[in-house]
């Protein structure tokens, strides 16, 4: 197919979360149906190519830590390199804005995964959209910033509708997390 590949309706409307891919309806694409898109990005002023083919921007993981437990930040790009900025004491709450900064390498599996499932619930602001009570002492919060937009807390996540995606993308970033080190 020379420079061109050929891209699922469904990959393309969940990378880009482009409502007239369901043509308007609602209805979900089928996989079948294709279009043709660049495989190089090209620049909006020039139209020149960018550098390598179009990847999906980061992830950034906020975990708020508690009083035995350090903050920290996770920014995972899509190559799966994962830069670790953690608080140097516990019980800072918020994020780790400052501390250690570490780099890592997160299987590709788990990298894809989490990607996956961010893209297919573009924009993230909806998921963990519920509160939950904590513990004012033990208590965390993990929240994920994907193409601007942040999650609410994922941690907290019940039965109600939509939360089964909340619920799936906190187990991927557990699974970031695990890969990591970063979880107990």
């Amino acid at each position: 197919m020379s420079a061109r590949t050929s891209v699922t309706v469904s990959l393309l409307c969940a990378s880009l979360a482009l409502g007239a891919c369901s043509g308007g309806g609602g209805g979900a694409p089928t996989p079948a149906s294709t279009v043709t898109t660049p495989a190089t990005p090209q620049t909006p002023a020039t139209g020149t190519p960018t550098s390598g083919p179009a990847t999906p921007g980061p992830v950034t993981i906020n975990d708020s830590g508690s009083t035995n437990t350090k903050a920290f930040t996770v920014i995972l790009s899509f190559s799966g390199m994962a830069t670790i900025t953690q608080n140097q004491s516990d019980g800072g709450g918020g994020t780790a804005s400052s501390g250690t900064t570490t780099t890592a390498t997160v299987p590709s599996s788990s990298t894809a995964q989490l990607f996956n499932d961010l893209a297919a619930n573009v924009p993230v602001s909806m998921l963990g959209a519920i509160d939950c009570p904590k513990s004012a002492s033990f208590g965390t919060a993990t929240i994920v910033t994907f193409r601007g937009a942040s999650s609410g807390d994922l941690s907290c996540s019940g039965s109600g509708s939509g939360e089964s995606a909340t619920q799936k993308v906190f187990g991927d970033v557990t699974s970031v997390e695990n890969a990591i080190g970063l979880s107990p």
